[in-house]
């Protein structure tokens, strides 16, 4: 008798097993979930100078100058980009020059010429939190 009880218990406690291992794997169960931002931009300013006088004499071409002589000349620079600039109007601004010969220049000034370039160069504004 005890070997048939013995017997009895074994498979009661394999079973038990058995239905524990089955119901682990039949009762688990996983949840997921996914989100996205889709579409998104990042893109960059353009700062683009330009002036009205772009071509050589166009802002001084001035002969036969004396002692005394004064020329006074403008020159509008105009941004074409989209981010502003540190002149004091964040579009363009009206840059005047001029150029003199002293009263005080003397014979060793007769006959002499001066070429130059003038160039042009703007910084952007300081970037901030957006």
């Amino acid at each position: 008798m005890r070997g048939t009880n013995f017997l009895l218990a074994a498979m009661a406690l394999s079973a038990l097993v058995l239905i524990g291992v089955t119901s682990v794997g039949s009762t688990t169960a996983t949840f997921t979930a996914t989100t996205s931002n889709p579409g998104n931009t990042f893109a960059t300013a353009t700062l683009v100078i330009s002036n009205d006088k772009p071509n050589a004499g166009d802002l001084v071409n001035i002969t036969n100058l004396v002692p005394g002589d004064t020329a006074q000349r403008v020159v509008h620079v105009t941004n074409g980009g989209n981010t502003g600039f540190t002149y004091a109007a964040a579009g363009s601004d009206y840059l005047t020059f001029v150029f003199s010969l002293p009263s005080t220049a003397g014979n060793t000034f007769q006959g002499l010429t001066q070429d130059f370039t003038v160039t042009y160069t703007a910084t952007q504004l300081a970037g901030a939190a957006r």
